[in-house]
């Protein structure tokens, strides 16, 4: 069996299941479009982490024993816990500090212009900040990663709101915290997402 890297990506993603997910999406296309864009996304992000020098651990929106594109050897599978998903991704960094991993990023499933590169970049600056922040079009972000457990990060933010990134700052600011930030990408939440992101990839 191979050494374990001291690096760990984890991804979080919704079980794709008709009508729960990209419901913001859904409301312009349809849910079976919804669904279809999902996948779609799901299968990019995983070809995106499988080259990554790192270890993979992806983790359910909800219990799923259904054998699927994501199963071992290149991903370990988990099944998020919290009811916010600040407590749920507390509870992931948490877990992979205390198996003893030393640089931690975590990524989600709707971003179609992340790339490998952004993730080696990320971990590469794991060494130099204490922070790596990737910036999203609409004030959130699609990537987070630290190479020490900082609580305050999950702790009363404003999750899937407009504020998050810049509040993410602000209380890496109180915690004197250096921060390294990637290049801002668009997450598709939305039909003007989408469109957007078919008309540059034509």
């Amino acid at each position: 069996m191979s050494q374990r890297s001291s690096r760990l990506l984890i991804i979080f993603i919704r079980n794709p299941v008709h009508g729960k997910v990209k419901t913001r999406l859904a409301k312009s296309i349809g849910d079976d479009k919804a669904l279809r864009v999902y996948r779609e996304l799901l299968e990019h992000t995983r070809e995106v982490a499988a080259v990554t020098d790192s270890d993979r651990q992806v983790w359910y929106s909800e219990d799923t024993d259904e054998q699927d594109e994501w199963n071992q050897p290149l991903f370990s599978r988990h099944r998020q816990r919290g009811e916010s998903l600040g407590e749920r991704m507390e509870e992931a960094f948490a877990l992979g500090f205390e198996s003893g991993y030393n640089e931690i990023v975590i990524i989600g499933s709707d971003c179609p212009a992340l790339k490998t590169g952004h993730l080696e970049e990320a971990f590469r600056e794991l060494r130099r900040f204490d922070l790596v922040l990737g910036p999203s079009v609409d004030g959130g972000y699609y990537l987070l990663g630290m190479n020490r457990f900082y609580k305050e990060l999950f702790r009363d933010m404003p999750w899937s709101g407009p504020e998050l990134c810049g509040r993410t700052l602000d209380v890496a600011q109180e915690l004197r915290l250096q921060v390294y930030k990637l290049e801002t990408l668009n997450d598709i939440d939305t039909a003007e997402d989408l469109a957007a992101w078919q008309k540059r990839m034509r």
